[in-house]
């Protein structure tokens, strides 16, 4: 197949030395330009925009943003896109949209599989442009560390697509957890009805008769099925029911149901009890199955341990996924609990129950009980973000402040629930070392911790 990108940008992307350390060179040499749009509005370039992507672009240019070009290696959905975005240019290619037009935009949205984070987000940073990146942050735990040293390097703002880290309810938790309302608060569980539900996992091959045709399947006419590998090397040609939505599933593309939905629902926890990393992860696959060839298992729990810190005894979390089976009951005086998954903080003194999203704040005992916390709450100190998570990035930007989920905060989080994705894939425990960023003796989940070689052109 025809490799749409130019000679210039391959050689430079293969010669630049990414894998062994992060660019020298100034943004200058890159395409980055200081100055502001002639109507001092954001230049934003939207990467995958389809799915979740087309979502994000509309909410970024929502905000006031000027959508200026448009990227996806699906012909139908950027013709789709285009007609909404008149005004855009178009590419197939985000290396091709860099080498034209870098300097006509001051930042990037990525809402591409999880495969290809890391590629474009560290290109996009290369060049200078501020980044939302859609979760989770990376593929590799590797990955996510060197996205934030990128940031910092670059002094962009960045934002991961967890939005419910914008929420109040998280806040007025905190504050609540802060003022010592819940007690100590030594376990917390959480759950997912994804997968099964959502897409198929415990698969044996790319070619298995169980990996079914998606609702979102790709048109192979109108796929660049190359460009949809990007650094991966997978099957060589389009394999049916895999992209736009089913590839979640599987190792070489994504982070199974823990790496799309960890990141919304750990989130209260990490926040909130400032979790840091775990020491040791359990997991109990399903039945007990074995770990597949390729995907993820249909549903497992994994327990994350977490150490004791000067502010907070040891906590105990777990997850669950595979189906609504793993939602738990609700404590008493709550009705129900959000269907897609959640949180609940099981303190000493007050049971806490969070949204998937961060979107809702219930405590055991109702209405009357959560009444009555509130009333021994303090005033509201921590600082309410103001138009969501979007407007929060853009107006960052503009401010020359950092988002509220930026790559500093975003990529620990990410790492240390892709500790528990490897544990699930291995089928077993794992112990982590946060100190040395390594599984403690373990030579087969530590070559887990990067991306393989890739394939020439593509960052890996």
């Amino acid at each position: 197949m025809k490799k749409s990108f130019s000679s210039s940008r391959r050689d430079f992307i293969k010669n630049a030395g990414i894998a062994g350390g992060l660019l020298l060179l100034p943004p200058s040499v890159l395409g980055r330009t200081d100055e502001p749009s002639a109507n001092g509005r954001l230049r934003v370039a939207a990467i995958g925009v389809g799915g979740q992507g087309w979502g994000d672009l509309n909410r970024v240019a929502s905000t006031g943003a000027d959508i200026v070009a448009l990227c996806d290696v699906d012909s139908d959905r950027l013709a789709r896109a285009q007609k909404d975005f008149p005004k855009a240019k178009t590419f197939a290619d985000y290396r091709v949209l860099f080498d034209k037009i870098a300097k006509e935009i001051d930042a990037v949205i990525v809402s591409t599989p999880d495969h290809t984070h890391f590629t474009i987000a560290m290109t996009a940073m290369m060049h200078g442009k501020h980044v939302y990146l859609q979760k989770p942050m990376a593929h590799t735990i590797d990955q996510c560390f060197r996205l934030a040293e990128a940031a910092e390097k670059y002094k962009v703002v960045t934002q991961m697509g967890n939005q419910g880290h914008s929420e109040d309810h998280i806040r007025l938790a905190k504050e609540w957890y802060d003022a010592g309302l819940f007690g100590e608060v030594s376990e917390i569980t959480t759950w997912t009805n994804r997968p099964g539900n959502w897409w198929p996992q415990g698969i044996n091959s790319f070619q298995s008769p169980d990996a079914p045709r998606g609702k979102r399947d790709a048109d192979p006419s109108k796929i660049d099925w190359n460009l949809w590998l990007g650094p991966v090397k997978g099957p060589e040609k389009y394999v049916p029911g895999l992209a736009h939505f089913n590839w979640r599933g599987y190792y070489a593309f994504g982070t199974g149901a823990i790496g799309d939905m960890a990141v919304h629902i750990f989130d209260p926890a990490n926040y909130i009890l400032d979790l840091g990393f775990p020491t040791k992860v359990e997991v109990a696959i399903d039945n007990g199955a074995k770990p597949t060839p390729v995907t993820y298992p249909k549903g497992s729990t994994i327990t994350y341990y977490y150490p004791a810190t000067d502010k907070r005894g040891p906590v105990k979390l777990t997850w669950k996924d595979g189906g609504d089976h793993t939602k738990p009951e609700a404590p008493a005086g709550i009705e129900k609990l959000i269907p897609d998954g959640g949180s609940i903080f099981h303190g000493k003194d007050a049971t806490a129950v969070i949204g998937a999203w961060g979107n809702s704040f219930e405590v055991a005992g109702g209405r009357d009980r959560f009444n009555e916390l509130r009333e021994k709450a303090p005033k509201r100190y921590i600082e309410r973000i103001k138009g969501g998570h979007y407007k929060n990035w853009t107006t960052a930007i503009l401010e020359g402040k950092q988002a509220t989920s930026h790559f500093g905060y975003a990529a620990p989080f990410t790492a240390a629930i892709l500790v528990g994705s490897i544990a699930q894939r291995l089928g077993r425990t794992v112990e982590w070392d946060p100190k040395t960023r390594q599984f403690k003796g373990d030579a087969e989940a530590n070559a887990l911790i990067k991306a393989a070689s890739g394939r020439e052109g593509f960052l890996v």
